[in-house]
């Protein structure tokens, strides 16, 4: 069972955030843009958390939407949105968690802690 599914467009983000949580034990899948995550969700997969790292748009609204349909309240796997801090106020309502850029990767994996401990 997938822990953590990372859904980001950067590359050397995703290979980051990868490594840090696989290196303390959590099971990682990486999706390369939020088509791949909502086509991986979409297959039937449950993520404990869900890291998302992509750029403030319509396609991560039309997701996010599509993502809390996928799950029951009680289902929905912890949703953790990582961008600018002049987004944040865009990922009330959307986010559990918002980080600001750049993240740190100590901050990512208290967050991920955290979560999965509740």
């Amino acid at each position: 069972m997938t822990d953590v599914l990372v859904i980001s467009n950067n590359l050397s983000s995703c290979i980051a955030y990868t490594a840090a949580l696989s290196g303390y034990g959590y099971e990682v899948t990486e999706a390369h843009n939020v088509d791949e995550g909502l086509t991986f969700l979409k297959g039937g997969h449950t993520p404990r958390v869900i890291v998302i790292d992509v750029k403030f748009s319509a396609t991560l609204q039309r997701a996010y939407q599509e993502f809390r349909q996928l799950y029951s309240p009680k289902d929905t796997p912890y949703l953790i949105v990582i961008g600018g801090s002049e987004n944040a106020h865009l990922a009330n309502g959307m986010a559990d968690e918002y980080l600001t850029r750049p993240v740190e990767l100590n901050d990512l994996l208290h967050c991920v802690q955290n979560s999965i401990a509740v």
